[in-house]
């Protein structure tokens, strides 16, 4: 299984307000993958994927 390296972003930190919005749209392009987000600031939406990331493995 390959697991993307490459950011959502040139820099997240720099672009925070639409980081929720980028890993929601990251998520639904890569279901059931391993998503890397490098400089994460939003610790709740770590919590979110990986609730996602279960529901989607059953």
């Amino acid at each position: 299984m390959d697991i993307p390296t490459e950011r959502i972003d040139s820099d997240p930190l720099e672009n925070d307000a639409n980081l929720p919005e980028n890993l929601a749209k990251e998520i639904a392009q890569n279901e059931c993958s391993i998503i890397t987000v490098r400089g994460l600031a939003y610790p709740s939406e770590a919590i979110r994927m990986a609730d996602m990331l279960l529901d989607c493995l059953g």
